[in-house]
């Protein structure tokens, strides 16, 4: 099918890294029809593309005048979402199609699990499953409650329906607890960092449930999580010095402040799931990130001895 030739009708900041853009095509003409969990790939000007998941809060019209989707925008990743985060409204972009890699079964109970930004493809999913009168639990989790795009609208949605878990407080999310409750004819589709989706389905396995195929998830994750993966192992090779440094020169406040700023990297890395794909990347890639994964193991050892300085046990400036 050819492309179609889009414009940005409107752009909306959900949180300090995510933004909703409405796109409509430049002629005014209806878009072609999608159903639930439907991924749409972009043009971009290096001749590259990024799927990115369809959005619906009410039952998707087949005519569609717009789409809505959700960018996070990756300042450490090659481009793509820095670019989406450019267009204003008005400006012109390229467009394949909508496509579906991850369709819901909409005549089965269903339990829906996001993380982070896979909550996008699971906003159409619970939609269609709501107007379909079928039962269904939406579990959506997040670092923190500020951090989690569309959180009120999709409360005021889908009511109890809905549960909300942030990684920083008591509703944090227990997947096993999750696993345990689902009924016997239940779907389960999970959509978010590598991370989850593997706990998610080694889990389930585990105990003899099938899961909606994860990894024909929208391929914008997949990239999106490897490219984070890469930015944090690029900016975890800075923190052994830089603590060091702090260390030697005794100022213990700004020692604390790199232990705090260091445990929040290492805990995005795990939540984005470590893939052996970003690791492989450091080998091959430039000699920047070549050294990161050296780096971390030496970023743990001057913490330690660091943080053992800080409290008189070993002088931290004996560090070498």
């Amino acid at each position: 099918m050819s492309k179609i030739t889009a414009i940005v009708r409107g752009v909306t900041a959900l949180t300090e890294r995510i933004s909703e853009f409405r796109i409509a095509a430049a002629d005014g003409a209806a878009l072609p029809s999608w159903d639930a969990g439907a991924h749409v790939l972009f043009d971009l000007p290096d001749g590259d593309t990024r799927a990115y998941s369809l959005i619906a809060f009410a039952p998707i019209d087949k005519a569609p005048e717009e789409y809505r989707i959700a960018v996070q925008r990756e300042p450490e990743g090659k481009g793509g979402s820095t670019h989406m985060h450019g267009l204003k409204p008005g400006a012109e972009i390229t467009c394949a199609a909508p496509k579906n890699d991850f369709p819901l079964t909409p005549n089965a109970p269903a339990v829906l699990l996001a993380g982070g930004i896979g909550i996008t493809p699971m906003i159409s999913m619970a939609t269609t499953l709501k107007a379909a009168g079928q039962a269904f639990q939406f579990h959506y989790s997040g670092r923190s409650a500020g951090l989690m795009a569309y959180r009120d609208a999709l409360q005021e949605t889908f009511g109890d329906s809905l549960h909300l878990h942030c990684d920083d407080d008591a509703s944090a999310l227990d997947l096993d607890a999750v696993i345990a409750g689902l009924a016997p004819a239940a779907h389960l589709y999970v959509c978010g960092p590598k991370g989850l989706i593997d706990a998610t389905k080694a889990k389930a396995e585990a105990a003899g449930i099938d899961i909606a195929d994860a990894t024909l998830r929208d391929a914008d994750l997949s990239k999106l999580d490897h490219e984070a993966e890469i930015g944090l192992l690029r900016k975890l090779a800075e923190w052994p010095r830089l603590v060091e440094t702090a260390a030697r020169s005794n100022e213990p406040h700004r020692v604390a402040f790199y232990l705090y700023e260091l445990a929040s990297d290492f805990h995005s890395l795990y939540h984005l799931g470590r893939s052996e794909d970003s690791l492989r990347a450091l080998q091959e890639g430039d000699a920047a990130t070549s050294q990161a994964k050296i780096a971390l193991s030496r970023a743990v050892a001057i913490v330690i001895a660091a943080g053992l300085g800080i409290l008189g046990v070993t002088p931290a400036q004996e560090m070498r």
